[in-house]
């Protein structure tokens, strides 16, 4: 999960270039990452999932995994995330 946040920073490093030829559009390409990798890592943690159809007294090695990704792509857009907060403020 480290080597996902490091390399969120070290991409935001790299499209912060952008922000000094144009802001607005620095600002679009953060935000998007952003809610791209929020909902990607919502869907692969099963969030979406209604309560019937999880059953929490099984949990498949696949299931694991999946959240695991999750997680990585969670800590991928912190960053972006954290831009983009900033961002509006």
């Amino acid at each position: 999960m480290k080597k996902a946040l490091l390399s969120g920073l070290a991409v935001l490093a790299v499209i912060s270039i952008t922000a000094l030829i144009n802001m607005e559009l620095y600002m679009k390409i953060v935000m998007g990452i952003a809610i791209g990798s929020l909902i990607l890592s919502a869907i692969f943690m099963k969030v979406f999932i209604r309560g019937r159809d999880l059953d929490v007294n099984t949990d498949p090695e696949e299931d694991r995994k999946q959240r695991g990704i999750g997680m990585i792509i969670a800590a991928f857009g912190l960053p972006f995330f954290v831009t983009s907060i900033l961002l509006v403020i």
